[in-house]
């Protein structure tokens, strides 16, 4: 692979040239650089589909470092859970609350959690659970509903963990992370940036921008790494399972309106088809998306995830989110907030403790008020960007009158993390077989878990936020045979071939 040209000296190296250079940019830019608006690594976004369009500009890149699976480096592929909280600024007790949770002043804090962990899970996915506890109601027209058991009678604690304080006649899950990837990439259209910078970018699936109320600076958040979608079913499944790891040819990938949301191709994409996604790929760009990185492209600081995106610490959320704590230790009668501080107080005083950014909107909603619309780099009269300054993708901004949603919102907790290849099979305890079978783990039935084996059962590594399963990749285990599926024509639900049933349906395959 291109990436073992480099020595583990050479490339121990290289992250700390980078983690030095993004030190140095951070103190140079002072308060201008906040958790949200902009935490210092380069990045770039994916153009967003335009307005009544079908599908957005593709981005031609070249991922580097393994994939999250076989994740070695700081620097390889990783998945992080990831959320931006609007919490109440300087409320350190309950008896702070101001009246009106709803249009009190926030401010926004990114907060990536743990992974989720059914067996051992963390304090702070032990009170969203409390929180967030539930039954279903099959009968609630259209399709059965959740019924939740706090949403009444502790009203403000409810939504401020559902909605981020803003009563919700719509659970939107404020607090509930997106399960995101994050890739090294170089793009193709940003190459004279990378020849300048020496650096790969961090791919986005969104850049916002606006201008805070009664302000003149602009401010950025940016939508951190790509989504599920993106990553597993469409670059892992649709390009990677062919062709092989990623480092050794370019790929294409864009928006759709909709579903599935997202579409990855191999650089290779008939010339005719690219037209019609608005590229014009020459022949000596396809020479070169097929071609092995070049040493120039091997010798790019890569960026250091682990340093750059570290679980948020228990310091943070005592000082932002601590009051929540106390509420729920008030309300439903729980010990969260001691805990929390003890926790807290274990933590090295060395780390920080960043000032996030502002929601100027006042309205309880993590999303910043306005949005401003931008303009690509080459469109501006301005000075050449900065070394170690990300470049702008070029797809205007998204209208903020009609925000467009890029995936499916996330109603259920993220599941099971994907498996090792090399890991050995087993039935997967985390996984709640019998909520699955009734219906009560995420509003659908799989009615044939009920008749799989344990062996089938191994063979799933946990379920999806669209309700799909995610299977192991190999089967069996250290075979290096691919695990086949086949798809149900009759509900279109994937399963493995070597499945005597349909997981969904309870369909028996005739032999």
């Amino acid at each position: 692979m291109a990436y073992s040209r480099m020595s583990q000296a050479e490339k121990e190296e290289a992250y700390q040239r980078a983690k030095a250079g993004r030190a140095e940019q951070i103190a140079a830019a002072g308060s201008t650089f906040g958790a949200i608006a902009d935490d210092g690594v380069p990045k770039i976004a994916l153009a967003d589909v335009p307005k009544g369009g079908a599908s957005g500009r593709p981005s031609l890149i070249r991922i580097l470092g393994r994939p999250a699976l076989q994740r070695k480096d700081p620097t390889d592929a990783k998945e992080i859970f990831v959320s931006d909280i609007s919490y109440l600024d300087k409320v350190t007790s309950l008896d702070d609350l101001p009246t009106d949770l709803s249009t009190a002043k926030r401010r926004t804090l990114r907060c990536i959690w743990p992974a989720q962990d059914p067996d051992r899970p963390s304090l702070l996915w032990r009170l969203h659970d409390k929180v967030m506890e539930y039954r279903w109601d099959p009968n609630i027209k259209p399709k059965g509903a959740r019924v939740y058991f706090h949403a009444e009678e502790h009203a403000a604690l409810f939504n401020e963990v559902a909605a981020c304080g803003k009563p919700a006649a719509r659970v939107i899950n404020a607090w509930f992370p997106r399960r995101s990837y994050l890739l090294n990439v170089i793009d193709r259209e940003q190459e004279a940036w990378h020849k300048e910078n020496k650096s790969t970018l961090l791919l986005c699936a969104k850049r916002n921008s606006w201008v805070p109320k009664g302000k003149t600076e602009e401010q950025v958040r940016w939508t951190l790494g790509i989504g599920t979608t993106a990553y597993n079913q469409q670059i892992w499944d649709q390009v990677v399972d062919t062709y092989g790891y990623w480092d050794d040819y370019d790929i294409l990938l864009w928006k759709l309106s909709d579903t599935p949301w997202y579409m990855a191709k191999h650089f290779s994409v008939e010339p005719e088809k690219t037209v019609k996604l608005g590229m014009n790929l020459t022949p000596a760009t396809l020479k070169r998306a097929a071609a092995p990185i070049t040493d120039e492209e091997a010798s790019y600081d890569l960026i250091d995830f682990d340093a750059s995106y570290p679980i948020t610490s228990f310091r943070q959320i005592h000082a932002k989110l601590g009051y929540v704590f106390m509420m729920c230790d008030r309300d439903l009668g729980t010990h969260f907030y001691d805990e929390l501080r003890t926790l807290a107080d274990e933590e090295s005083p060395d780390q920080d403790i960043t000032e996030d950014a502002e929601d100027e909107s006042s309205s309880g909603t993590s999303i910043p008020g306005v949005e401003k619309e931008w303009t690509p780099p080459a469109a501006k009269a301005a000075p050449a960007q900065p070394k170690a300054t990300a470049p702008i993708a070029s797809a205007p901004a998204q209208s903020p009158a009609a925000p467009k949603v890029d995936e499916p919102e996330a109603r259920a907790p993220a599941k099971t993390a994907r498996r090792s290849d090399d890991e050995e099979p087993e039935a997967a305890p985390s996984i709640p077989w019998d909520k699955l079978v009734d219906g009560t783990y995420n509003g659908v039935q799989y009615l044939g878990v009920a008749k799989l084996t344990d062996e089938e059962k191994s063979m799933i590594l946990g379920v999806n936020e669209d309700g799909s399963f995610e299977y192991v990749k190999e089967w069996p285990i250290g075979s290096g045979q691919k695990c086949k599926t086949m798809k149900n024509t009759a509900n279109q639900f994937y399963s493995p071939a070597a499945f005597h049933c349909c997981p969904k349906s309870g369909q028996e395959w005739e032999d």
